[in-house]
């Protein structure tokens, strides 16, 4: 992965190899919990922590009649 800004439109891939075998490149990863994109945007990691939201709200909801 390699890191650019918004306004390279044409980003550096550089083909990367080890032990003879090529190395697939990413358009983001996670990092330290952290979803990261290469042109260091954070709309994967908030679409990622908004749906893990939605699955705890979800149970709250569910859980609230049983306990109130």
């Amino acid at each position: 992965m390699s890191y650019h800004t918004t306004q390279n439109k044409f980003p550096m891939r550089p083909k990367i190899s080890y032990k003879n075998k090529d190395i697939s490149y990413k358009l983001n990863t996670k990092f330290l919990g952290i979803y990261i994109k290469e042109n260091l945007k954070w709309t994967t990691h908030i679409n990622t922590f908004r749906l893990q939201l939605c699955k705890v709200r979800y149970i709250i909801k569910s859980v609230e009649g049983l306990l109130g």
